[in-house]
């Protein structure tokens, strides 16, 4: 059985950008030529997890979109508070229902 090393893969790479360059594949040998830096070390993809507000992001976007429908909203009054939500006991109209 045979190993699979770091050795192993970086002839694998060399291979591919080898194949690329002789089909004159500029993409795929760009992309052995990263899989070889990764190998090595000299290329690292870093993740980076942060918290977001999604409603602020959402307004500067808006902001940056409509610059004068900011200006109006900082103008209007503010929404009237939402309705209550309705009782379970009563109808949609308003009734309470008959149980006759």
């Amino acid at each position: 059985m045979a190993v699979f090393d770091l050795a192993a893969a970086m002839e694998e790479a060399e291979d591919a950008a080898a194949f690329a360059r002789q089909h004159k594949n500029p993409m795929a040998y760009v992309k052995a030529t990263e899989l070889r830096s990764k190998l090595s070390g000299l290329l690292i993809d870093r993740v980076e997890i942060t918290t977001v507000d999604l409603t602020g992001a959402l307004t500067a976007a808006r902001t940056r979109v409509f610059p004068s429908a900011a200006l109006k909203r900082e103008n209007e009054e503010p929404a009237p508070p939402p309705l209550p939500a309705p009782d379970p006991a009563t109808e949609p109209n308003g009734r309470t229902p008959s149980f006759e």
